[in-house]
């Protein structure tokens, strides 16, 4: 069988917005309250995201935006339905679910005869579409989810927990499509922005290596064991989603 290319589809859009009308006042106090919520803040909320499938998926796409929706908890919402969407060529129902959500960025999974399964990332400002990667998963090497790995790692890593973040490779800094998708994998985990933060939090680590025209994706829990002395032994064990 043919070996897929890891991005299989790539396009940057860019949207301008043009104030239509005055400025239009509520009536009532929790609109008030909620428009406020969304105005410009000069520290932003975390952004959460939204998960949805294709008119089509596979088993392995199923397993691979649950799993991602499980690392993005609990600022992500998992579609139930699947949606007659395709994003390359028209994103104006990613835009209006953007808008009724309040929701800045999102994840998209689908199985094509053409490039096979895949996950799309995106990103919106303004709840208008910024930019937007697609990735296809390769199965002939493995692919495990997270419940195949083992529940004392798992119980490790608390829920919403900050995470550290490794990219490895040359092309993370010289090329742009590289550059996009490590953006954008920052936005997705990296919740909160904080000045400090307690060392003894920081449970868990993402690794994504670029090799060989490939992206390799793992997930590790940092386990801190006794050595005996007093600076303690620190060892990463594998949790999942582990995705190629």
């Amino acid at each position: 069988s043919r070996r897929q290319r890891p991005f299989s589809s790539f396009r940057i859009l860019s949207a301008f917005i043009m104030p239509i009308g005055g400025k239009i006042t509520p009536k009532r106090q929790a609109t008030r309250r909620a428009l406020k919520a969304r105005e410009p803040k000069i520290v932003e909320n975390v952004k959460k995201a939204f998960f949805l499938r294709g008119p089509k998926t596979s088993q392995v796409v199923v397993n691979a935006l649950k799993d991602l929706y499980a690392m993005k908890k609990p600022q992500g919402k998992m579609m139930s339905k699947k949606n007659k969407l395709r994003p390359f060529e028209d994103h104006s129902s990613i835009e209006f679910l953007s808008q009724q959500m309040d929701f800045s960025l999102f994840a998209f999974g689908a199985l094509t005869k053409r490039k096979g399964h895949c996950i799309t990332l995106g990103r919106l400002f303004n709840h208008q579409l910024l930019d937007m990667v697609e990735l296809s998963i390769n199965v002939d090497n493995e692919f495990r989810k997270i419940s195949e790995f083992s529940a004392e790692r798992k119980k490790s890593v608390k829920l919403g927990s900050k995470p550290m973040f490794v990219f490895q490779g040359d092309q993370f800094e010289l090329s742009e499509n590289h550059k996009l998708l490590k953006s954008l994998l920052l936005d997705f985990f990296r919740g909160d922005i904080m000045e400090k933060i307690n060392l003894a939090s920081v449970d868990r680590v993402i690794v994504c290596t670029a090799t060989n025209d490939r992206i390799y994706f793992r997930h590790y829990a940092v386990m801190v064991r006794k050595s005996g002395l007093k600076v303690p032994k620190v060892a990463l064990d594998e949790i999942g989603p582990r995705m190629n």
